[in-house]
């Protein structure tokens, strides 16, 4: 696993505990797009590599399970599904600092994490 890798499994243990017991999970991973290829898509993949849809319970799985598959390789990170079955909400805040996000987060008082892109973060309520 490389160093990124494990700092980013690391992260997961910042999850709580309310949104891992939910089977509402996906992997992704960076993918280009023949109509965009400048800019890698993430595309929702499930434990097998298949597609994800964010629309199929189906194609979700528990948190133990995508930190497993994380863990083997082959995907850039995972994903939480929001659903009319599940009572949260998030917020992607983009280009901004850590200093420019605070307000928002403090705002939410909720779980907040940096995004993959590491010029953000999103906020779970």
């Amino acid at each position: 696993m490389s160093s990124a890798a494990a700092r980013t499994v690391k992260q997961f243990g910042r999850i709580p505990d309310e949104l891992k017991a939910d089977a509402s999970w996906v992997l992704w991973r960076y993918e280009r797009r023949p109509e965009k290829p400048e800019k890698p898509t993430k595309v929702l993949r499930q434990v097998n590599g298949r597609h994800a849809d964010s629309t199929n319970p189906a194609t979700w799985t528990t948190f133990e399970a995508v930190v497993e598959a994380f863990e083997r390789g082959g995907f850039d990170g995972i994903g939480y599904v929001f659903h009319p079955g599940n009572p949260y909400c998030g917020a992607d805040i983009d280009d901004v600092t850590e200093v420019e996000a605070q307000g928002w987060i403090d705002y939410f008082d909720s779980y907040a994490e940096c995004s993959p892109s590491g010029n953000g973060f999103h906020i779970i309520c």
